[in-house]
């Protein structure tokens, strides 16, 4: 005998609640009290039921996944990122979708995905991209929203979160002083990033503070790996 899943309305009869009100309780719970959405979640932990996030995001119009452009997987800088993402993405049903941009033929496979595939947001930890790609996916009736993470682009009104790379530096500096050092380098990452830029002035802004005139052969190029 074939076993018949649980559906919304096995859920509203176990619960006492109409399914207009089970809907309300899993997919927007502000709509609902605290007690009723409680019933409701203990009625689906009873039936076994599991809501269809397909179907949910095709009445939405919503593709139900988050994409993030990564510069470089292998680095392990980005492993709690990635993590905290998809960490605050699970309670909402979406899925988080990784891609290295800095693999071989990476950025027309990127293309190629967000052109057919819509994705409900952008996450962008490499401010390197060509626009072409930030803006892949983007039609004038459907443009997903674009949020950067750790690195950013002057004079873009595009939303970021940062933290003070500059302050970093600084500290970073006042602390070694603070033990007693005087030659004190800096590594660098590849010239033209902003994390680079931004660092190298807050080190510098340090020494000069600390009458420590600056050294070209204390900065070191490198590619924010940890050989480097």
């Amino acid at each position: 005998m074939t076993k018949r899943f649980p559906k919304i309305r096995d859920v509203a009869e176990a619960a006492g609640v109409s399914t207009a009100t089970v809907s309300r309780a899993l997919s927007a719970p502000e709509m609902v009290s605290e007690d009723t959405r409680a019933i409701v979640l203990k009625a689906v932990e009873a039936t076994g039921y599991r809501m269809n996030h397909a179907a949910r995001n095709l009445r939405r119009r919503q593709a139900g996944g988050i994409v993030v452009l990564v510069p470089n997987l292998a680095n392990p800088f980005f492993a709690q990122i990635l993590s905290g993402i998809a960490a605050a993405m699970a309670p909402s049903g979406y899925n988080v979708l990784i891609a290295d941009t800095r693999q071989a033929d990476a950025g027309s496979s990127i293309l190629d995905y967000l052109h057919n595939n819509r994705a409900d947001g952008l996450i962008v930890l490499d401010a390197g991209l060509p626009e072409e790609m930030l803006s892949a996916g983007q039609t004038s009736a459907f443009q997903p929203p674009i949020v950067f993470a750790c690195e950013w682009l002057d004079d873009d009104d595009r939303a970021s979160v940062t933290i003070d790379n500059a302050y970093g530096a600084r500290l970073a500096v006042d602390h070694l002083v603070a033990l007693g050092h005087r030659r004190i380098g800096h590594v660098m990452g590849p010239p033209d990033n902003i994390l680079t830029v931004t660092r190298a002035q807050g080190t510098r802004a340090a020494l000069a503070a600390h009458d420590l005139a600056p050294r070209g052969d204390w900065f070191f190029e490198g590619d924010f790996s940890l050989a480097s």
